[in-house]
């Protein structure tokens, strides 16, 4: 506790010290200070400064603007042959896939004629198998019906 108020005792003086002592110099350096900003040439100098400033920002704004302008240009030609360079690949695409499907029809029609004989061929086939059944179901009926009478019979 004692080790705490003496440090608090010290800085209590040296702030109380430093101020009374600060003061003096802070009016001081504010008095150079005020007597360099009100001194003519200082104006002066000051003046050009911001002539030249002013100057200088004019032309920076004219030099972007033309850099803007050029920057947009330079866009809408890229622009434009990127547009050029999608349609004429567009215009390919379209032409490629026109000739496959022209190509696709003429092996269709080519192929038909192969196509509906060999449907036909398999229809045959299927109407002989059915008829071959249908008389082998036909002897049984009748061997069936044979065997029953004569059972009925006996």
């Amino acid at each position: 506790m004692r080790g705490k108020l003496g440090l608090l005792v010290g800085l209590g003086a040296g702030y109380v010290l430093g101020t009374r002592a600060g003061r003096g110099r802070y009016e001081e350096i504010k008095d150079q200070a005020q007597r360099f900003t009100s001194d003519p040439r200082v104006q002066e100098k000051t003046e050009k400064a911001k002539d030249v400033l002013s100057d200088a920002a004019g032309q920076a704004a004219s030099v972007a603007a033309e850099k803007t302008d050029q920057a947009a240009e330079a866009v809408g030609e890229k622009n434009r042959s990127l547009q050029d360079t999608v349609a004429d690949k567009a215009a390919q695409a379209k032409d490629a896939l026109t000739d496959k499907a022209e190509q696709a029809a003429d092996a269709a029609q080519e192929k038909a004629p192969e196509a509906t004989q060999a449907v036909s061929d398999a229809a045959q086939a299927a109407a002989d198998k059915t008829a071959e059944v249908a008389d082998k179901a036909a002897d049984k009926a009748d061997e069936v019906a044979t065997e029953a009478e004569g059972q009925h019979r006996a």
